[in-house]
């Protein structure tokens, strides 16, 4: 399925220098792992049996669709806007190897929910992968064996792979709260720390949000 998307023109953009000088790079990544706070949200998944994950999965998206750099890719040497982006989330399958789902953009809480779980339970049972990988994803990934200090995912260095990363580990306590480590991986042309604090800016009121309102 195709997506609205704007070309940027790169020229008279704001971040040309700095997209050039990190295209550059052999590895032009940037990453952050840090504590998010989870209580409200682990507790109302708890009491109306949601699935975290699926739960935090929407958050994320919400979030990074909030802020524009992380809607951003490369398409063609050329930089791009997507309206929206869709989601690809990693499952563990009936033969405990990685597999992943695919559940397109929407705003519906409650929708997006049924999708993850259909599409959770798909790639569960498939042998071979069951999701989408394109541009226009998210890429979401949750290891809840153990805490995720620091993370660094696969890309691909050659294809001008620009779709951003995220995931967490297993849950811990402090100061009496619930916490992830949450670990975002971007394209350093696109992201910097100050768009990664926007999201995750967005991402704690969107958690307040699901718990407030649903």
């Amino acid at each position: 399925m195709s997506h609205a998307k704007t070309v940027i023109p790169l020229e008279s953009w704001d971040r040309k220098f700095i997209f050039e000088t990190f295209s550059q790079k052999g590895f032009p990544y940037v990453g952050v792992t840090t504590p998010v706070d989870v209580t409200l949200l682990k507790r109302k998944a708890k009491e109306n049996r949601w699935s975290f994950y699926g739960a935090m999965s929407y958050a994320v998206s919400m979030a990074a669709n909030a802020v524009s750099a992380f809607k951003m890719r490369l398409e063609e040497k050329q930089p791009v806007e997507y309206a929206h982006t869709d989601m690809s989330f990693t499952v563990l399958n009936r033969h405990y190897n990685c597999n992943f789902a695919h559940v397109p953009y929407t705003e519906d809480f409650r929708r997006f929910l049924q999708l993850f779980a259909q599409q959770k339970q798909k790639a569960e049972n498939d042998v071979l992968p069951a999701g989408e990988s394109t541009l226009s994803c998210l890429y979401i990934t949750c290891v809840p064996w153990y805490r995720t200090t620091a993370v660094i995912q696969p890309a691909d260095t050659d294809k001008d792979d620009t779709v951003p990363r995220f995931g967490w580990g297993a849950f811990f306590t402090r100061d009496g709260k619930d916490m992830v480590d949450f670990t975002i991986q971007a394209h350093h042309g696109f992201v910097d720390g100050y768009h990664i604090h926007l999201f995750l800016q967005a991402l704690n009121e969107q958690i307040a949000r699901i718990a407030a309102d649903f």
